[in-house]
């Protein structure tokens, strides 16, 4: 079991300002939607703060850092859907906003 979503989220092949600047789509790293320099899966898993409210569930089970996420998703099958949740979720919203802000950016 396993999303196309957390595979980009653990991969970081994805709407991450790091690996579109990294793949030339875009000039800088940033976060277009908050105030940070790197946009990346550690950002949007641990730090974005409109994510919050998805990110309870991870909260509640223990995978609050990078260091700990890859032993949650392999503890016990709760956890990979928590966490896999989590990934489905976030990422088809950024994926949103990033086709809203091109659309603007033309």
């Amino acid at each position: 079991m396993g999303s196309f979503h957390l595979t980009r989220l653990l991969t970081e092949h994805g709407c991450f300002g790091k690996y579109l600047h990294r793949i030339k789509k875009e000039a800088e790293t940033k976060c277009y939607h908050y105030e940070a320099e790197v946009d990346d899966a550690e950002h949007t898993l641990f730090v974005y703060p409109a994510w919050a409210e998805e990110r309870e569930g991870m909260e509640e089970i223990g995978a609050t850092s990078p260091e700990n996420l890859g032993k949650k998703l392999i503890e016990k099958m709760d956890a990979w859907v928590i966490i896999d949740t989590f990934a489905s979720t976030v990422m088809r919203k950024k994926e949103a906003h990033e086709r809203e802000r091109r659309m603007h950016v033309r």
